[in-house]
């Protein structure tokens, strides 16, 4: 995995999430760090996609007013669970792609939910809402991250990585 298209990758999505997003009304619809993180969980190594999903999260939490910790957590823990996945259901098909990332954004996304229901915002809505709303989200980022995974170049590594001692 190419870490320098990673950091601008997530420097995109910094500016699009924080900047872009809110004066276009999509805040409530669309997850872009989620995507970023589903993406590299799905294409990159095992062990690059769980790092680049933690620090996801971590930019996620800095970039808003919360905590930290709670959006690395739950970033890390879907990228994790996305990397078990993608050995085990069949990401080379789109329907694959979009059951693995939504089974692996749910969660994630709704320990978001709860912990700003509960710990930073309080009681703003419903748990039915918290719900809904995480699996609206956990939908519409699993789709666009199976979109994008499918452009050239990016999809799932098969494969052993070959490595040389000189050069």
């Amino acid at each position: 995995m190419s870490w320098s298209r990673f950091a601008l990758a997530l420097l995109v999505v910094t500016l699009a999430q924080t900047a872009v997003i809110p004066l276009t009304g999509l805040g409530a619809m669309v997850d872009l760090f989620t995507v970023l993180a589903l993406v590299v969980a799905m294409t990159a190594p095992m062990h690059d996609a769980r790092i680049a999903a933690w620090i996801v999260g971590l930019v996620y939490g800095a970039a808003t007013i919360g905590s930290v910790g709670a959006h690395a957590l739950a970033l890390g823990l879907a990228g994790w669970l996305l990397t078990l996945l993608r050995g085990t259901l069949n990401v080379a098909a789109a329907p694959g792609r979009v059951v693995a990332s939504f089974l692996a954004a749910w969660p994630a996304l709704l320990l978001i939910r709860l912990h700003l229901r509960y710990w930073e915002l309080g009681a703003g809505e419903s748990l039915i809402a918290v719900l809904v709303n995480s699996c609206g989200l956990a939908v519409t980022a699993s789709v666009l991250a199976a979109l994008i995974t499918f452009f050239p170049g990016l999809g799932p590594r098969r494969g052993r990585r070959k490595r040389r001692v000189l050069g």
